[in-house]
C-alpha cells in the first residue's frame, strides 16, 4: 500500500492553472524574476519561484508574440491575461504553483479595488481609537491595550466599538484583524468579545435556562 501512495503522480493545482485577469488601469512589470503590480491604490512586488514562469494572454488567450516571459511591462494594452505554467515537475512546484497564482492574483485586486474587514465590539466599557498611527482598545482589562497599525493598512472608527480596516494587502489585513479579534474573542453566553462583522456566534444556553 505504501509503494503505491509513493508512487503515485499527483495532478497540478488546479487553481494554479486558472488565467489571471489583468484590469485596464493595472500596470504588471517583470524584471529579474520579480513581477511588480501597480494600480490606483498603490503597488506591490512578488518574486516569482525559479520554478515557475509567467505568460502574457490576449483577450482571446493567444500568446503575446512581441512579450517575452522573462521581463515584460504591460499597462492599458492588449494584454488581459497573466498565466502562471511550471518548469518543472516536482513536490516543490506543486506546493508553489497554486499559492503563487493566489497571491498574484490578490495583489492585482488590492491594488485596483482594495480589502476590508469590519471588527465589531461587544460589551460595557468597550472603546477603541485611533492615536497616532496606534490603535488603542478598551475590551475589560485593567489597561488598555496598544496596537501598532501597519504602514499598509488604514484604520477608521466609528461609533467607538466598530473597527475598520482596509489594505491592498489581503494577507496583512487578514494577519491584522485576526490580531485584533484574538484579544477577545467572542464568548457563547452573551456574545461578548470581539467578532467580524459577518460572524455568526453560536450561543449557548447559560445554567438559569435549565
Amino acid at each position: 500500500m505504501s509503494s503505491l501512495v509513493k508512487n503515485k503522480k499527483y495532478e497540478m493545482s488546479r487553481t494554479g492553472k486558472k488565467l489571471i485577469s489583468i484590469p485596464d488601469n493595472v500596470k504588471i512589470t517583470l524584471k529579474q524574476k520579480v513581477l511588480q503590480i501597480e494600480g490606483q491604490y498603490g503597488q506591490l512586488s512578488y518574486k516569482i519561484p525559479q520554478n515557475l514562469k509567467v505568460r502574457v494572454l490576449d483577450q482571446n488567450c493567444d500568446t503575446l508574440s512581441d512579450i517575452t516571459e522573462d521581463e515584460f511591462s504591460i499597462t492599458n494594452g492588449i494584454a488581459k491575461f497573466l498565466q502562471l505554467q511550471t518548469v518543472l515537475d516536482d513536490k516543490k512546484t506543486r506546493q508553489c504553483f497554486g499559492l503563487s497564482r493566489t497571491l498574484i492574483n490578490n495583489m492585482i485586486i488590492g491594488v485596483n479595488e482594495k480589502f476590508f474587514k469590519k471588527l465589531e465590539m461587544v460589551g460595557v466599557g468597550y472603546k477603541a481609537q485611533v492615536t497616532n498611527g496606534t490603535l488603542q482598545l478598551n475590551v475589560g482589562f485593567s489597561h488598555s491595550i496598544e496596537m501598532p497599525i501597519p504602514d499598509d493598512i488604514q484604520v477608521k472608527i466609528e461609533k467607538n466599538v466598530n473597527i475598520f480596516l482596509e489594505s491592498i494587502n489581503k494577507e496583512q489585513i487578514g494577519l491584522f484583524s485576526a490580531k485584533i479579534r484574538s484579544l477577545r474573542p467572542p464568548e457563547p453566553y452573551k456574545g461578548k468579545g470581539i467578532k467580524y462583522a459577518d460572524e455568526r456566534i453560536i450561543r449557548k444556553a447559560g445554567k438559569s435556562a435549565k
